[in-house]
């Protein structure tokens, strides 16, 4: 009996790679198909790449091969946006199998032909580093993650990032409006720090100051779809902005005056030392006072002795 649980477990609840598809965004489709008439439910069914698991969605929760009725042979899965960047990856399809007492864990292995990836919206997240003015100059640093996904789905710096700015004077933005509630500068620069970080540099002309910033993605409409609220997009931050002194950086003069403080204490080191020699001879009197109280006590033991004491 258990010889033939074994020769017919393969057999049970097996599935196979029916199609796939996969696109420049780093998605991709598979559908899979049941052999047999046993049930397997898609939400036991794990898909891995690379180690990661993948998230998505199935169209039905569960599949079975009945025919003539086919609408349960077969089960597509489509993975998140943004999950898959190489022209060739390896899927692994992990589900569990059945029968009787004996259970165990099966695998689908399959190689993924992808295109070329190009640009995902799911990858897209905007975030404030830090703003503040010094002097007359205005400088923001904040992250633009995803501006540069590929070469063929690099982000442009003017067309594809948006700027506001909230100043206490008012300014001239690149559409000529003079206003202290507007766009970008003009004349303002946008240059790439490090990685995802990037930098917007505005010297005003007359004393002003920035109190509040923003910065957002701009012309991406098909980002901003229903099918990508589930990813939780932030395509846009707003952050309050603060005043620098070019002093602020500058740490010698703080290492000189603690030295300054430092020469001083030493200065005084004598007079703190004879604070402590007074509190050790302070600290001496309960101890004599106490052997002075001991040797009383033995004398007056010895005197009082020699008065009691017979005479012959």
């Amino acid at each position: 009996m258990w010889i033939l649980l074994f020769v017919l477990l393969p057999s049970v609840y097996s599935l196979e790679m029916a199609s796939q598809q996969c696109f420049s965004n780093g998605q991709f489709i598979i559908t899979l198909e049941s052999v047999d008439s046993n049930i397997t439910y898609t939400d036991q069914i794990k898909i891995v790449i690379d180690g990661k698991e993948i998230g998505g969605d199935w169209d039905i929760n569960f599949m079975k091969k009945d025919p003539p009725d086919r609408t349960r042979q077969y089960a597509t899965f489509t993975s998140d946006d943004g999950v898959i960047f190489s022209e060739k990856e390896v899927i692994d399809i992990t589900y569990p199998l059945e029968l009787g007492q004996i259970k165990t864990v099966e695998t689908v292995e399959k190689v993924l032909e992808c295109p070329p990836f190009i640009f995902s919206c799911a990858l897209l997240n905007m975030e404030i580093d830090e703003c503040y003015t010094e002097g007359d100059t205005f400088k923001a640093f904040f992250y633009a993650r995803g501006f540069e996904q590929s070469q063929d789905g690099k982000l442009d710096l003017n067309n594809n990032l948006v700027f506001n700015l909230f100043t206490r004077e008012v300014y001239e933005d690149i559409y000529g409006k003079v206003t202290s509630r507007g766009s970008k500068p003009r004349g303002a620069i946008i240059e790439k720090v490090e990685g995802d970080k990037y930098l917007l540099t505005y010297k005003f002309p007359n004393e002003n100051l920035v109190d509040r910033f923003r910065v957002g993605f701009a012309n991406l409409d098909k980002c901003l779809r229903p099918e990508y609220e589930k990813y939780g997009l932030i395509v846009n931050d707003v952050n309050e902005c603060g005043v620098r002194s070019h002093y602020e950086d500058i740490k010698t003069p703080v290492i000189e005056k603690q030295e300054e403080v430092s020469n001083s204490e030493t200065e005084e080191i004598p007079e703190s030392g004879v604070g402590e020699n007074n509190n050790e001879e302070n600290s001496l009197i309960p101890v004599i006072v106490l052997g002075l109280t001991i040797i009383g006590i033995i004398l007056l033991f010895k005197f009082r002795k020699k008065i009691l004491k017979p005479k012959k």
